[in-house]
């Protein structure tokens, strides 16, 4: 790999203009200055809490299906479904979310190389096998698709190994820079890092091949959810006029459609920002045109990790789960009892 200078690959993982912004410019200092922090502040606060209620919640899902011995109202293949989902939301809230809780307070990365790797690759694959299984899950529903029910465990490993295959160059492209290390050409392997030394996160091609990257993605998820709702809408305006019991079957695929719409409202403003962001070779963070950006990103990043919640909040199936599996410990408790 060709080594570059030090400006162009100093843009982190976390495409942060924003969380390291000051050492950018230097100004109207006071003022700007009090507004981000006290922004990273509420960013801070509000990720901490969202995410522990979202990693709660989905490690609860994946502990009620892992659980044997307990009888649950759905079918085989809507418990993997949804046990997809949730690893892949688990996936970017354990390894997205505290790289940028670190980066909005300006602090240095501790867990090496592999930690950068991971932080940058396993959030990528984690919203791939998100919308893949979203996009799974479709036609499982559709009557004349009953036969493929009964493969939905491999289909969703399929969308797994899919998913991590495609985003291989998020892993391939990022070391951890050493502190030390602040002038001079970048290294493929910076010297002086060790595994837990507090590094920066930095992609090390250019910045035309990282916008390639994020747009790739950005493509993905914006095609791939507009396919699936107009397939949607085009199933499901067959079945019309038919009987009650086909127009009940019919709201399943619409919240799908509202999991996809939500989706890409809550990741497509991050993308867009990271690609026009990478696309500026000096990007300037002077007076309110880069305070706007700072607040810009942060909402951006914010509205990201709320993706997590879509599942939860939209679909009635992980609630239902959860009330099952609870009155189940209940009854157990209270046969124990007494």
């Amino acid at each position: 790999m060709a080594n570059q200078s030090v400006v162009t690959s100093l843009f982190h993982l976390s495409n942060s203009s924003v969380f390291h912004s000051n050492n950018a410019t230097d100004f109207d200092a006071t003022d700007h200055d009090d507004v981000i922090k006290n922004i990273r502040m509420v960013f801070t606060m509000f990720g901490v809490v969202l995410g522990l209620v979202a990693i709660a919640l989905n490690a609860a899902i994946i502990i009620a299906l892992a659980v044997k011995n307990v009888p649950t109202p759905f079918s085989l293949q809507t418990l993997h479904l949804m046990a997809s989902l949730a690893a892949a939301d688990l996936l970017l809230l354990m390894f997205g979310l505290p790289y940028d809780l670190v980066a909005a307070n300006d602090g240095y990365w501790l867990e090496g190389p592999i930690g950068c790797q991971m932080s940058a690759y396993l959030p990528e694959a984690s919203r791939f096998a998100w919308v893949g299984t979203v996009l799974l899950a479709m036609p499982l529903r559709w009557p004349s698709m009953m036969k493929m029910r009964k493969w939905a465990t491999v289909w969703a490993l399929l969308v797994w190994t899919l998913s991590l295959s495609a985003v291989i160059p998020f892993a391939l492209h990022v070391d951890c820079l050493g502190l030390a290390q602040t002038s001079g050409d970048y290294p493929t392997t910076p010297d002086g890092t060790e595994e837990n030394d507090p590094c920066f996160c930095v992609f090390t091609v250019s910045q035309s091949e990282v916008v390639r990257m994020f747009g790739s993605s950005l493509l993905a998820f914006s095609l791939l959810p507009v396919i699936a709702i107009a397939m949607i809408s085009l199933k499901t305006g067959t079945y019309e006029g038919q009987s009650p019991d086909m127009d009940k079957w019919n709201t399943s695929p619409r919240r799908l459609a509202i999991m996809l719409l939500a989706f890409m409202a809550c990741t497509l403003p991050r993308y867009v920002h990271i690609v026009v962001n990478y696309s500026e070779h000096a990007p300037t963070m002077d007076g309110h045109y880069g305070l706007a950006l700072s607040i810009m990103e942060i909402l951006c990043c914010s509205l990201f990790y709320c993706s997590t919640l879509i599942h939860l909040v939209v679909s009635p199936h992980p609630r239902a789960l959860l009330r099952h599996f609870c009155r189940h410990r209940q009854r157990q408790n209270y046969v124990t009892e007494n």
